[in-house]
C-alpha cells in the first residue's frame, strides 16, 4: 500500500481502516468492559524516582538504544527522552528512563507484565524523572531452550516497588475495547 509522504498518522489510520472495511468487509464496534488491570501507585515509603534536571527536555523517542553502560543499562542519547530498554534471553530486563513521566512508566510496564494487563498511572506524580529498573522473570514465546533465569533479578512487581518506590495494584477498571462483529477470511480482490 502506498500513500503520499505528507500523510499524517491520523489520515493513514483512517485510510487503513477504510481498506480493511473494503477488502475484508470488516465490521466492528467499541464497547466499555470491566477488565483486569494494574494501577501504578506510589508505594508506602514514597517514590524513589530522581527528578530530571531542569531544562533537560529532549525529544521523546521509542527508537532502540544500542549503547549500554557497564551495568547493562541503555545509554539514552543526548536530546532524547522516554524509557528505553531490553530483555535478555534469560528474561531479565534493563530499562532506563530520562525525562520520563509516570505515564511513560505505566505504558512500558503494560508490555512487560506477564498477564498482558494494561497498567494505569494513578500515582498523581506530574514531574519528569530519570531512573533505571532491573527485573527478571519475563517469559516470552520463542525463548531459547536451556536458558536459565537470573535468580538475582527481582520479579517486575517487586523491582518497581524496591527501585522506583511505586507499586502495582491488581484491580479492575472499565476499558474501551474493539469488538469484531464480522470479517471475511479471504480479502476482496482489488
Amino acid at each position: 500500500m502506498s500513500y503520499p509522504p505528507e500523510t499524517t498518522k491520523d489520515q493513514f489510520q483512517r485510510m487503513f481502516q477504510h481498506l480493511l472495511v473494503e477488502r475484508f468487509k470488516l465490521i466492528v464496534h467499541q464497547e466499555t468492559k470491566l477488565m483486569p488491570v494494574y494501577e501504578l501507585v506510589v508505594a508506602k515509603n514514597g517514590p524513589k524516582l530522581k527528578e530530571s534536571a531542569e531544562g533537560a527536555d529532549g525529544e521523546s523517542s521509542t527508537a532502540w538504544v544500542w549503547a549500554m553502560n557497564r551495568d547493562g543499562f541503555p545509554i539514552i542519547p543526548a536530546g532524547q527522552s522516554g524509557v528505553h530498554g531490553w530483555i535478555s534471553a534469560a528474561g531479565t530486563g534493563h530499562w532506563a528512563g530520562r525525562q520520563a513521566t509516570t505515564a511513560d512508566v505505566a505504558r512500558i510496564l503494560t508490555g512487560e507484565t506477564a498477564s498482558g494487563r494494561r497498567v494505569i498511572d494513578k500515582t498523581g506524580l506530574t514531574g519528569k524523572y530519570d531512573f533505571t529498573l532491573y527485573f527478571g522473570g519475563v517469559h516470552f514465546p520463542g525463548r531459547p531452550p536451556g536458558i536459565e533465569d537470573d535468580d538475582n533479578a527481582p520479579p517486575i512487581g517487586l523491582a518497581v516497588q524496591q527501585q522506583l518506590g511505586l507499586r502495582l495494584i491488581d484491580t479492575k477498571a472499565p476499558l474501551e475495547i474493539v469488538v469484531v462483529d464480522h470479517a471475511e477470511k479471504v480479502p476482496v480482490e482489488n
